[in-house]
């Protein structure tokens, strides 16, 4: 991977198309159209999309209320998936959070995602709590907080 292939900007209105093509069929749970329209507007939440070679790869979020961030989305296309994509959103995303001067940075992850889990602990995420049928499907949350201080 060309590092010099590879540009993170902030997620525009105009990407909702090309997000919903090469998202949504792999991640069930990804959000609406709608929905991402409506956190594009709100002013507490910043989204960026990691381009390779000019393609959508990876896109994520956070979320800023005081002191807190929490990591609203991170998702990396099926075919581009363990190459390191979504390491280098997430550290971006971090370093976004540490800009703003947050304590730490929280997320919510499906109990059955054991790949997503295992990435977020390495990354230094601890698991602390669980929220039982958050999701759709009705399978829980696990909820996992950074210290960035």
């Amino acid at each position: 991977m060309d590092v010099s292939d590879i540009h993170i900007l902030p997620m525009q209105p105009y990407h909702l198309e090309a997000l919903q093509q090469n998202f949504e069929k792999n991640f069930p749970n990804i959000w609406t159209y709608a929905i991402w329209e409506e956190e594009l507007g709100n002013t507490n939440s910043s989204y960026y999309i990691l381009f390779y070679q000019d393609e959508v790869v990876s896109l994520g979020g956070i979320k800023i209320v005081l002191d807190e961030a929490d990591l609203m989305n991170i998702v990396t296309r099926a075919d581009y998936q363990k190459k390191g994509f979504a390491k280098l959103l997430l550290t971006y995303l971090i370093s976004k959070a540490k800009e703003k001067k947050c304590k730490h940075i929280t997320l919510e992850v499906a109990s059955q995602n054991t790949i997503a889990i295992h990435f977020y602990e390495k990354m230094g995420f601890q698991k602390i709590s669980i929220r039982k049928n958050y999701y759709r499907n009705g399978d829980n949350a696990i909820i996992m907080t950074l210290s960035l201080s």
